[in-house]
C-alpha cells in the first residue's frame, strides 16, 4: 500500500514537472508578423520551437520555414522573456550542416494583447559561449526590436485607404521624428540590417498602424510621391 502511494505522489510530482515547464515555454498563443513592404514575415511557435515563415500579401505562406530556432532556456520577467535558442535549419555559407555558433539570444517583450517587438541579433555563439553568459535582461536592454503584430489583428486594419501628397508628407515628417529616436538603439544591436531597409519598414508600420491602416504595400502607395 505504501509503494503505491509512494508511485502515485511520484506520478503526481512528475506530472506537475512536465505541464509547468510546458506552460513556462509557452511564449506565443498566436503568429505574429513583421511587414516589409509587401513582404511578411511570422514569428510561431510549436512546442519548444520557434518558426520564421515567409509570407505574401494575401497572407499565402512557403511551406518550407525560413528559419527555426528550438527553445534552450527561458526568463520571464514582466513584460519581456529573454530566449537562448539553437538553430535547427542550415546556415547559408557554412560548410556545416550545422554550425557549431548556432546558438542566439532572442528578446521577446509584450507591448500590447497585438503587437510584440523582437529583438534577434544575428550574433551568435558556440555552446559554451553561451553557456557562460549572465542569463539576464541586461543582454537585451537598449537593443533595437523589430514590431510584430499579431495576425487577426493585422488582418482587420484598412487596406483600401488611399494616399495624396498632404498625407504622404505628414507620414514622411513623423516617420523622420521617429527615426532620430530609434537611432541611438539601432546603432547598439547587429541586426544585419545593412541598407536600413528594416528599421525604415518598422517605422513606416507604426505610422500606419497608429492610424489604424495597413502596412502591408504602403511602401508602394508612398513611392509615386517620393
Amino acid at each position: 500500500m505504501k509503494s503505491l502511494f509512494r508511485l502515485n505522489y511520484l506520478l503526481l510530482i512528475f506530472t506537475f514537472f512536465v505541464l509547468n515547464n510546458s506552460h513556462a515555454q509557452q511564449i506565443l498563443d498566436s503568429k505574429y508578423f513583421f511587414v516589409n513592404n509587401d513582404k511578411l514575415f511570422s514569428l510561431e511557435q510549436r512546442k519548444d520551437t520557434l518558426f520564421e515563415f515567409r509570407y505574401y500579401e494575401n497572407f499565402e505562406f512557403r511551406k518550407k520555414p525560413r528559419k527555426q530556432y528550438r527553445i534552450i532556456k527561458s526568463k520571464t520577467k514582466g513584460i519581456i522573456t529573454l530566449l537562448i535558442v539553437e538553430r535547427l535549419d542550415s546556415i547559408p555559407l557554412s560548410s556545416k550542416s550545422l554550425r557549431d555558433d548556432r546558438f542566439f539570444i532572442i528578446g521577446i517583450e509584450k507591448l500590447s494583447n497585438n503587437k510584440i517587438k523582437v529583438i534577434n541579433e544575428i550574433k551568435s555563439y558556440t555552446k559554451n559561449a553561451i553557456s557562460k553568459l549572465p542569463f539576464e535582461l541586461n543582454l537585451i536592454k537598449d537593443k533595437f526590436g523589430y514590431t510584430y503584430y499579431e495576425e487577426t489583428y493585422l488582418k482587420s486594419l484598412n487596406s483600401e485607404f488611399k494616399i495624396d501628397h498632404n498625407f504622404a508628407d505628414e507620414i514622411m515628417k513623423s516617420m523622420k521624428n521617429s527615426y532620430s529616436e530609434l537611432l541611438k538603439q539601432y546603432m547598439n544591436t547587429k541586426t544585419g540590417d545593412m541598407y536600413r531597409t528594416g528599421i525604415m519598414s518598422e517605422l513606416l508600420g507604426r505610422e500606419m498602424v497608429k492610424r489604424n491602416l495597413s502596412p502591408i504595400s504602403a511602401k508602394n502607395k508612398l513611392k509615386k510621391f517620393f
